[in-house]
């Protein structure tokens, strides 16, 4: 049976639906304290606590001082990963079963994204992810400040915001978990050609071909965390 919401939480929700409702962006001030108070008729605690939820989830920041105030936030999938992670963990969860989600998901996305995007798009977001990837070339950090752009494109591509939204939130737990603790540099090369073939086959619209290489290219991934990692792959998730 779910538990009745707190004043608080009801308060969380009307502000996020008077944000959207009003087209708000990341980077536009919420109204000030006063006049939310005004508006949703609750104590300043309530207020306050509504607006902690929020940022803990990301969806706000509290800009301090003078003209300072509630920001809308980035609606990014890592904040989401954040929460999931909890409930990976709570739920026994491993890395082992993280990576197989991973493989499951991401060759279903690139699929879609070949059969749904529009081939302009496509060409036009894939091609500055990859133009990013690509001038990194050698630096070995650089594949994990890149690559999880590239793939959140696919995502987005997919025209699906629900898998889109979970898979990149996925991808950031074993992005920030697994994959920042390996060594990638001797594989880059490889994965930069790999990322490059499964653009061409998403803008191609060849939806067979888009899934086959996405799916090479993840069990190239998570060979290289088995190889690497090891037992800690038996390990639950942790919530970071």
């Amino acid at each position: 049976m779910n538990r009745p919401y707190k004043r608080s939480e009801l308060v969380a929700r009307e502000i996020i639906e008077n944000l959207l409702a009003d087209g708000l962006k990341p980077g536009d001030l919420l109204p000030s304290e006063t006049q939310m108070l005004d508006q949703y008729q609750v104590g300043r605690a309530s207020l306050r606590e509504a607006l902690r939820l929020l940022e803990a989830q990301g969806l706000i920041s509290l800009k301090p001082g003078p003209g300072g105030g509630p920001v809308v936030g980035d609606v990014h999938p890592a904040h989401l990963g954040r929460t999931a992670s909890l409930y990976f963990r709570m739920a026994g969860a491993s890395f082992h079963e993280l990576i197989e989600a991973v493989l499951v998901l991401e060759p279903w996305l690139a699929e879609l994204a070949a059969l749904r995007a529009d081939k302009d798009e496509a060409r036009r977001r894939l091609g500055a992810a990859m133009e990013e990837s690509d001038s990194l070339r050698g630096d070995v950090e650089g594949i994990i400040r890149t690559a999880p752009g590239f793939h959140r494109v696919i995502h987005e591509l997919s025209g699906n915001p629900v898998l889109s939204t979970m898979t990149s939130a996925i991808d950031a737990v074993f992005t920030d978990q697994i994959l920042c603790t390996l060594d990638l540099g001797p594989h880059q090369g490889q994965f930069l050609e790999d990322h490059h073939a499964i653009a061409q086959a998403i803008i191609d619209g060849d939806a067979p071909l888009a899934r086959q290489l996405a799916a090479e290219h993840t069990e190239r991934i998570a060979r290289c965390a088995r190889e690497q990692a090891g037992a800690l792959l038996d390990r639950r998730i942790e919530w970071r």
